[in-house]
């Protein structure tokens, strides 16, 4: 016989493929041809170590010592004077192979293992270079290759309960079944992960990214230049797997690891803004003042207000503040009913994720990627997105999320972008209130290195929500300080700012009233300059941000607002009436 006929028989017969016709041809090639049994006996090890290689490759496991020196004592079998044993248990193996291949006679069962649970399309695996297509019922292997066809589909069932879905185009390797280790290598992998044990996470590998999973419903898309993963119950933690970045992502959260950037997370984007409720509309334009009347942005701090001391090192460091232009890094812009609908792309998945009015050119096109807000005053909406960018007469974007500008601005009922999960249009101070007075909170980002984290371990205090960070920011916040995302500071009541040496028509005085009247909430984080930091300079202890900088140079203004900083306090009780 043909030795390469020979070889593919054997496989076959070893990943039990065997047409009838096969098993008989490979049972009288055994017992007529001496070399057709050694052969089958080297194949047939070799397909065991192969599968104990596979699995200890996606393991933390150390080879068995059993394993150690398999070949060699293999080759001793067969080498005097062991040569009478090689022949019996040859013999002893070829007699149980026989009695599997006699016709009339069922093979054992097979050992419980995952299966096609169901075959959309053509799907197919490639098992020890052979290209098979599957059906609904097939086996699955350590080691296979499995590839569906674009508009295909499959779902495979693994014993412990776990069921993984294949979308179209997808395209993995299953490392080990029985420990669930599995390469995405492109397309979307959805998963149900019943739970597994603190010691065998299903390990899911991506060209850019590992994700680690103990119980969750999640899914996966990979490609070449980004991994995106979402996930819907559970948590999952995903780390770069080619820079020191890695995060915790829970339900209605995702992540993305690309090429070039550490591991971004956030909220996931909902599909449609919250109505309002009743009665919450007021004769002010959304557009232009946003939020209800209710709303803690636009509460004052009540008369029995509880105050404390700034406790961070690091925002005693550099007590100074900045004024940015929104469209540093929260561009704000308003469209009317004429501008053209525009398409909201993903950037990572091409998915169109909203269709918004956006004026012709904004933002412009070959402008890096920045956070901004769309309003339209029309509807009394907002949009974010993050990472927008043009793209010929689409927008692209990370995530694009509504916001209902007469909501209360605050989770649950309304999520944003932030590092918080609160709004990113909220706090700014907007075109007009330079003169005509800041009546509400104002926003800022605060120094990463000046955080802590909460007693309760967390890093958010309300109306911030919970919102996933990279392992390495949270490792980098302190332990006993009292700034957190969502943090509310303010000037108290004992400091006079005409006693500060501000001009009493000048915009660092709005904004001293309203860091004394509505006071400033943490909603993000900087890390700061690296490159600045060598030369000496060292970041401001907050940032705040406004539609239009009033005129003169921003240096003066920075002056002046810092002087604010030092003065500023925590509010730990706003001292609001309640009802009883």
């Amino acid at each position: 016989m043909n030795p390469r006929r020979l070889t593919d028989l054997i496989d076959r017969h070893l990943d039990d493929r065997l047409a009838p016709a096969e098993r008989a041809e490979l049972e009288a090639e055994l017992l007529a041809s001496a070399d057709a049994r050694r052969a089958f006996w080297d194949q047939a090890s070799l397909h065991g170590l192969t599968h104990e290689a596979v699995r200890l490759a996606w393991s933390d496991e150390e080879p068995a010592p059993a394993h150690a020196g398999f070949f060699e004592r293999i080759a001793a079998c067969f080498a005097p004077p062991h040569r009478i044993f090689a022949v019996v248990s040859l013999a002893a193996a070829l007699a149980a192979l026989v009695l599997v291949l006699l016709p009339g006679r069922s093979p054992p069962p097979a050992a419980a293992g995952p299966r096609f649970a169901a075959v959309e399309g053509r799907t197919e695996v490639v098992r020890r270079d052979a290209t098979i297509a599957v059906a609904t019922g097939d086996a699955v292997a350590s080691g296979d290759a499995i590839r569906v066809a674009d508009g295909a589909g499959a779902r495979l069932a693994f014993p412990c309960g776990t069921v993984v879905r294949l979308g179209g185009g997808a395209s993995i390797v299953v490392g080990d079944a029985d420990a669930l280790r599995i390469e995405l290598r492109a397309g979307v992998l959805e998963a149900e992960v019943s739970p597994r044990p603190a010691d065998r996470p299903m390990i899911v590998r991506t060209p850019l990214a590992r994700a680690t999973v103990h119980g969750t419903v999640f899914a996966l898309r990979a490609d070449a230049s980004s991994t995106r993963l979402d996930v819907r119950e559970g948590r999952v933690r995903i780390a770069h797997a080619r820079r020191d970045s890695e995060v915790e992502v829970g339900s209605g959260e995702y992540a993305v690891a690309a090429a070039d950037a550490d591991v971004r997370a956030g909220l996931a984007p909902s599909r449609a803004a919250p109505a309002h409720p009743r009665g919450a509309a007021e004769a002010r334009d959304p557009a232009l003042h946003p939020f209800a009347s209710d709303s803690p942005w636009n509460t004052s701090i009540g008369s029995r207000a509880v105050f404390e001391p700034v406790r961070a090192a690091a925002f005693h460091a550099a007590p100074r503040a900045v004024v940015l232009p929104a469209s540093h890094d929260r561009a704000v812009i308003l469209a009317r009913t004429e501008d053209p609908e525009t398409a909201v792309l993903d950037r990572y998945t091409g998915m169109e994720l909203a269709r918004l009015r956006v004026p012709a050119g904004v933002p412009p096109q070959g402008r890096r990627p920045a956070p901004c807000t769309i309003v339209d005053a029309a509807t009394g909406r907002a949009w974010e997105l993050a990472q927008a960018g043009r793209d010929g007469t689409a927008l692209v974007a990370s995530a694009c999320e509504p916001v209902d500008l007469r909501g209360s601005g605050v989770p649950p009922q309304q999520s944003g972008l932030t590092f918080s999960g609160l709004p990113q249009i909220a706090g700014i101070i907007r075109a007009g209130e330079w003169t005509g007075g800041i009546r509400h909170a104002l926003s800022a980002y605060v120094v990463h290195a000046a955080l802590s984290r909460a007693p309760s371990g967390d890093a958010f205090v309300r109306p911030a929500r919970h919102t996933p960070m990279e392992t390495k920011m949270l490792d980098a916040m302190g332990a006993d300080g009292n700034l957190h995302y969502g943090t509310l500071l303010a000037l108290p009541p004992d400091v006079d700012p005409a006693t500060l040496g501000l001009d009493p028509a000048g915009p660092a005085m709005a904004i001293a009233r309203a860091l004394q009247d509505h006071g400033v909430y943490l909603v993000h984080s900087f890390r700061g300059a690296d490159g600045s930091a060598a030369a000496g300079w060292t970041p401001p202890a907050l940032q705040l941000f406004a539609e239009e900088l009033p005129g003169g140079d921003p240096h003066d203004l920075a002056a002046e607002v810092s002087r604010l900083v030092p003065l500023l306090r925590v509010v730990a009780d706003r001292g609001l009436e309640r009802a009883p």
